[in-house]
């Protein structure tokens, strides 16, 4: 007999399911009370993708992606980072719906080290993996016009 523990849904539709499990037997088949479930509450989206990490004038870290592009019904992603320089705790960022998010930070010439991840809005089913570590860049400054020469780099 085949021993198989698992069922593949297949096109899966963002529906509500009802599954059982029925097996044969010598006084006719015996099903199992059906169980309801919605895929959303079972899947882990993709990485996001695109993590770019930019550290602004001000002390500001701004940090970007491009969101995995299921689920349709949308995702809330949050970020962390600690710096580069300094072996510390990965500091989490709170849950934002948009790709992309800021937050202030103490030097603005340190590189961070940055990470994002989603899940469905609605909080059910699983985080995804963290996307791979990006170290941010610094934003450059413009140098003046005028002033010494030593000021332009030529």
């Amino acid at each position: 007999r085949d021993q198989q523990k698992s069922c593949t849904i297949q096109p899966l539709r963002m529906n509500c399911y009802k599954l059982w499990l029925e097996v044969p037997s010598h006084q006719g088949p015996v099903r199992s009370k059906p169980v309801y479930l919605s895929p959303m509450d079972y899947v882990q989206p993709h990485t996001p993708t695109n993590v770019r990490a930019v550290t602004q004038v001000g002390g500001v870290l701004r940090v970007t992606w491009k969101p995995p592009y299921l689920p349709v019904e949308g995702l809330q992603c949050q970020f962390r980072y600690h710096s580069l320089s300094v072996i510390e705790k990965w500091k989490v960022q709170s849950s934002v719906r948009v790709p992309g998010d800021e937050v202030m930070v103490p030097d603005m010439c340190q590189v961070y080290v940055v990470q994002v991840r989603c899940m469905h809005i609605n909080g059910t089913g699983y985080w995804s993996d963290w996307t791979e570590s990006v170290n941010s860049t610094t934003q450059n400054s413009r140098t003046p016009d005028r002033g010494p020469d030593f000021w332009r780099i030529r």
